[in-house]
């Protein structure tokens, strides 16, 4: 029923700003996150509309994905002639597997989350070295992409985005290793910081709908970019390499992408984490309490400033110059 909501407010839209609401600040009551509801939506609102019975046609399309991914995969991971023997067997396998076949019917979040972590598995494994700029970005969507899909399947990508991580970082210069490992953990202050922000300034509703306004949610973006990218300036200063670059590239690109969604929604975040409802609201009520946020709203701003170290120790240490 979500989703029909979801390929309802496509089939309604007259506008950019009908099509950017929806596909920007629309979640059911769960806050599943929006990816699957975004393209299958816009799918059934091309489509004309589709009734339930016609939703699990749909997953055929990530079945596709799944197949295209695993053949992919086996043929990177072997290479020539025994990696497509390979891809192709384990495509056919994957294919005709019982679990498979049982979910095909089943309109779940279950197939497009694998379908999207299949596809970022081979896309990882062709750009772990970051040595091409359109890989590294093709990177940044596939993660997304998965992140977007459904709650905590990024967990299961975290060993191969590790690698990735280590790879680089060892095959860096030795003198750019420090600059580069400092401007991935201040994008994840950055991520820290615009939690804390927009925990104590929600996003204001619209006038008409108890979703976010398509404004407020455009300035929290806006904002958010504007912040990596000066990350990212401060950083390329000390980092010359190549796959350094790229690999911070890609990291922005997938906060930029999943961050706004998962920000917003933090108390479903900790409840799938933790399995409990209302965990994170007792966590911000106690650290209220203790002074840990400030509650004057004219004090919230400066709690950015825990960036400030970070910014200026990059921006010192590179030498001077552009991003050439």
């Amino acid at each position: 029923m979500a989703l029909l909501t979801f390929q309802e407010h496509f089939l309604r839209a007259h506008t950019l700003s009908d099509w950017l609401q929806p596909a920007l600040t629309w979640k059911d009551h769960n806050a599943y996150p929006p990816l699957f509801y975004l393209v299958t939506g816009i799918a059934g609102a091309w489509c004309g509309g589709l009734e339930i019975a016609g939703l699990a046609r749909t997953n055929i399309g990530w079945l596709a994905l799944i197949v295209v991914s695993t053949y992919f995969l086996g043929r990177k991971l072997f290479g020539g002639r025994t990696g497509r023997l390979v891809g192709a067997s384990a495509a056919a396998v994957v294919a005709f597997t019982p679990i498979t076949l049982t979910q095909l019917p089943s309109f779940l979040l279950d197939l497009p989350a694998t379908a999207t972590f299949l596809m970022a598995l081979p896309i990882l494994a062709g750009n772990a070295s970051m040595k091409s700029r359109s890989g590294a970005l093709l990177v940044g969507v596939a993660v997304a992409a998965v992140a977007l899909t459904k709650w905590l399947t990024i967990l299961s990508l975290t060993p191969a985005l590790l690698y990735v991580v280590f790879r680089v970082l060892r095959e860096a210069p030795r003198e750019e290793r420090t600059p580069l490992a400092a401007g991935l953990v201040v994008l994840v202050l950055v991520l820290a910081t615009a939690a804390l922000l927009i925990n104590q300034n929600p996003p204001r509703s619209g006038p008409y709908s108890n979703t976010p306004a398509i404004a407020e949610v455009l300035s929290w973006r806006s904002g958010l970019s504007i912040t990596c990218i000066v990350v990212l300036f401060l950083t390329f200063l000390s980092v010359r390499s190549v796959p350094g670059r790229n690999l911070l590239l890609a990291s922005s690109l997938v906060l930029l992408l999943s961050a706004p969604f998962y920000l917003t929604n933090l108390e479903m975040l900790c409840r799938h984490l933790t399995n409990e409802m209302g965990q994170f609201s007792a966590l911000a009520d106690n650290a209220r309490e203790h002074g840990v946020f400030f509650s004057d709203p004219t004090l919230k701003a400066p709690m950015a400033l825990l960036l400030l170290p970070g910014l200026v120790w990059l921006g010192l240490r590179g030498p001077r110059g552009g991003l050439a």
